[in-house]
């Protein structure tokens, strides 16, 4: 199965983004091309901004499939991927809109440091 022309919801660099699969590199890295879905005002706190959409970046395979953030494998992996942007811009969606009658609904937390 190849995650090429699959769009994505993930953590790249500790910053919740969205994108495309772009292409294979080798065997253990892919080419994204990062998107507009998910925008901040502002960047981390540590200084780095997001990257521009359409900004293009080199990701290892090990970073998407891993369990956990800093090694708590309770925690989903952090890359999702949807067959095309309709279904991810309706999940997206779906994780934004508060609703306190649905337990079962997950919730994004920002990852920031301290």
């Amino acid at each position: 199965m190849t995650l090429i022309g699959k769009y994505f919801l993930g953590v790249h660099d500790g910053i919740w983004m969205s994108g495309i699969v772009e292409a294979v590199v080798d065997a253990f890295h892919y080419l994204v091309r990062f998107d507009d879905l998910i925008r901040y005002t502002e960047g981390p706190d540590r200084g780095s901004s997001l990257p521009e959409a359409g900004a293009l970046a080199v990701v290892a395979l090990s970073d998407i499939v891993r369990a956990g953030r800093n090694d708590d494998h309770d925690v989903p992996p952090p890359w999702l991927f949807f067959d095309d942007a309709e279904k991810r811009a309706k999940y997206q969606a779906w994780l934004d809109k508060p609703s306190p009658d649905d337990p079962k609904k997950p919730r994004i937390v920002s990852i920031r440091r301290h």
